[in-house]
This record gives C-alpha cells, structure tokens and sequence, in this order.
C-alpha cells in the first residue's frame, strides 16, 4: 500500500508519556498496547476522492488521535483479446478464460496487459474472474460465463491467487448467437423467405418429386432469403452466407429428394456452391442471394439450400420442386404423302410427323389451297391469323 497520511510522525500525534526503551533510547509503540487501530473503505482497491483510512487511538501511556489515509492501487489490468471481441460471435456459452500475456490466444477473453513494477513477484499467473468488486475481494463465487444471447457487455475484476491482488475493472463485451437461421421472419411468417424461382416460392425439404414447374426461359435466376432475426434477441450474428447444389435430373421418373445425410455429405465433399449474403434485394434487408446462370440449359433440376449465420449456426435443408427448363421449340419434320407408298389417295392422306422432342399436345389445321401461297418462313402466330381470316 502506499502511504499519503495526515502522520507520518505518531509522536506529534500522540502524547507521549516519557517512557523510553530499556537502552534509554526510543520506544516502539505496540499497537493494542499503547494504541488501537479501526479502519474505514479499506475492504478493497478505491479511486474516488476518499481514499482507505485508519484510525489511531492512543492507550495506556499515550493518549490523542492520529489518521492515516492511504490509497489501496489496484495490481495489475486486463484487456479483452481482441480477437473475443464485437466482430466474434459464439453461438454457445462463453466462460470467460485467461491468458497471462497473449493477447493475441484465440481461446482466451482476457489477458494481463500490465501491472504494477511492485507486484511482479506477487503474480504467478493463476487468476480467477468476479463479477463485482465486493465478491472480488471476499473471493466469493468465482467465474463468469456469458449465457445470454445478443451482445452483452459487463464490468469484470480479476484476482491473482498469489496473494489475492486485485486488477482494474475490465469492460468485457461478447456476443452469442447460438440459433439457426430459420426460412421465416421473427414472427413466423414465411412469405418471401426461401428459394425463389420466379414467382414460385419452396421452403421445406420436400417428401416427393414432380416435374410439374415448366419454365421455358433462357436462363433462371435462383434466389434465396432467409431469416436469422429473434423477437426476444435485440442484436444477432445475422445471415453470412448461402449455401446451394443444382442437381441435374436424366430420368424424371426415378427422382426422388436427397436425405439429409446424402446433403450432409455432398455438403462436406465441396458439392454445395457459396453465395455471399447481400447479393440480392428479395426483401429490405438485403441480406439475400440471387444466383444467375445455373439454370441457363435445359434439363430438369432440383436445387437445394441452406443458410449460415455470422456466428455458424447452419439453417434446414430446403429444395425445390422438380423444376422443367425447356427453352426451345421442338423442330417438326412433315413427310408429304405420295401415292407411291400408299400415303396418299383419292379421299385420305397420311401425314408422318416427326418431332424433336416428346410433346404434350399437337395441334393440327387445315387449309383450303392457295391459302399460305407465295408465304415462306410462317410461325404458329402467322398461322393463327390467318386462321381467324379463314
């Protein structure tokens, strides 16, 4: 401790009553013997305006008062690592841990970064983290864990267990996301959450397949939004990043969903493409994704994805429908009919079509002659008109 008394000298204090020691000389006065001592705000370090103080009592021989003030300084400071800090966010428990002069341990929250010159062979490095300076000083109820979720900030001592010196108080801030992202806003609404293909909106990890989504678009884009805001949580990790796998389906008829652990492992083989949250604008929060140019050729397509928030925690799997890009027209070739190969007689013909691709439905229409002469190059529209005019 450091003195800065009213008395440095008792004895100008103190009445002396004459008694000297057994060489004649001075006499050292005993404390309970010829004085008393009480003590007031000395249970802990004190940087206020009134410091630690003792009171001194004459007794016996020696009557009259005398006070001590003195300042109790604090040991040492801690810091936060910089590396536990607002940009990190944990998606568990945080017990706040120590390292002794690393501030740069990524396991750590906190680290000694100095202390006073007088106490460097008091502190062995074992330390132990109160929540107040009271339990700090009595060493009650040691350790902290930071358990909610959000940011959280509180003012933390630490005690060397040496020879129990305090440190400063230390402002300590983590942050604690532990929930998924969800494919629904706070409240559970799942209207423009998901994956968007067009107008079309999917947001589960489906039982069955069907191909019943025809797009007959030159590419698709694939848009992806979900949620990582609580309506109990102020401030989360948010979204980071969304994960998606375009599976290109040859037989319709033998498809069927993926199993979470078959997505686990495509997952873990490097098969799920990244987009970086904030690449679309879906919502107003903008912390959605739109992919261009997995959809640019035709085939059938089921896509699947997944979100991650700041602090890692992974969403459900979601999938689309099975989704139809067919673009082109199909090329159909009309053998005319000839007498020669019985095709064509007096009072029938027979047409042979061939197409380029299976059809659903074909449309055919007759014409008297003379109708479509001197017309080259006509498209199913022209056809219609000329229909209407017929």
């Amino acid at each position: 401790m450091t003195l800065t008394g009213e008395a440095a000298d008792l004895k100008k204090l103190l009445t002396d009553s004459g008694v000297t020691g057994a060489d004649g000389g001075s006499y050292v006065l005993v404390k309970d013997t010829d004085f008393t001592v009480t003590e007031e705000d000395t249970t802990g370090p004190t940087t206020d305006a009134k410091p630690a103080k003792l009171n001194l009592t004459g007794k016996g021989n020696y009557t009259g008062n005398a006070a001590i003030r003195f300042e109790i300084p604090y040991a040492f400071t801690l810091a936060q690592t910089p590396v536990s800090g607002t940009d990190k966010w944990y998606r568990a428990d945080v017990p706040v841990s120590f390292a002794i002069d690393d501030q740069n341990d990524a396991a750590q929250i906190l680290y000694r970064n100095s202390k006073a010159a007088a106490s460097d062979s008091w502190l062995n490095g074992s330390m132990e983290i109160y929540e107040g300076l009271e339990a700090a000083v009595a060493g009650e109820n040691p350790g902290y864990t930071f358990t909610q979720e959000g940011k959280n900030t509180v003012t933390l001592y630490g005690k060397d267990t040496a020879k129990g010196c305090l440190s400063e108080p230390v402002v300590v801030t983590i942050c604690i996301d532990k929930s998924a992202p969800t494919w629904a806003d706070k409240d559970g609404v799942a209207d423009g959450y998901g994956i968007q293909i067009k107008e079309n909106w999917f947001r589960s990890l489906l039982n069955t397949i069907s191909f019943g989504y025809l797009y007959n678009d030159a590419t698709l884009d694939i848009k992806i939004q979900a949620n990582d805001k609580k309506a109990d949580v102020a401030e989360v990790s948010g979204i980071s990043r969304y994960y998606y796998y375009v599976e290109k389906v040859s037989d319709t008829a033998l498809a069927s969903v993926k199993t979470k652990d078959e997505l686990d492992a495509l997952a873990a083989g490097g098969k799920f493409r990244e987009a970086a949250a904030g690449t679309g604008t879906i919502l107003p929060s903008s912390d959605g994704a739109t992919i261009s140019g997995s959809l640019s050729s035709e085939g059938n397509y089921v896509v699947y994805a997944y979100a991650v928030d700041g602090a890692g925690n992974q969403s459900d799997y979601i999938c689309t429908d099975g989704i139809v890009v067919d673009a082109q027209a199909p090329v159909v070739k009309i053998t005319d009919p000839k007498k020669e190969d019985g095709t064509l007689k007096d009072t029938e013909a027979i047409l042979k079509v061939n197409l380029s691709e299976d059809a659903t439905l074909m449309w055919f229409f007759f014409v008297s002659e003379g109708v479509f002469d001197g017309v080259t190059d006509y498209t199913y529209d022209d056809c219609k008109e000329i229909l209407k005019v017929i």
